[in-house]
């Protein structure tokens, strides 16, 4: 069985991922969880993380069935097996 996660995740889209982090981080209380430079980053605050997602990553391309970029994606979080993922058209 899974852990849930004890995060709610929102990904935003931004053109400056090292920007967005600044922000986020100097601002707003955020931490830096990680950041696979320079196309993601991922910031928590309490219960909520971020997935900043820039202009090289794969949540800024388009989905298939013309959503555009981001477009009603899922993302579960898990390990193991039962782990899966899904883009909604």
């Amino acid at each position: 069985m899974n852990t849930p996660s004890p995060f709610a995740g929102v990904r935003y889209l931004v053109d400056d991922v090292q920007e967005a982090i600044d922000f986020y981080t100097g601002h707003l209380g955020f931490t830096l969880r990680s950041h696979p430079a320079p196309a993601f980053a991922d910031v928590t605050r309490g219960p909520l993380r971020l997935l900043l997602s820039g202009p090289a990553s794969s949540g800024a391309r388009v989905t298939p069935g013309g959503l555009g970029a981001g477009g009603n994606r899922i993302h579960p979080i898990g390990t193991g097996a039962n782990t899966w993922s899904l883009s909604c058209s």
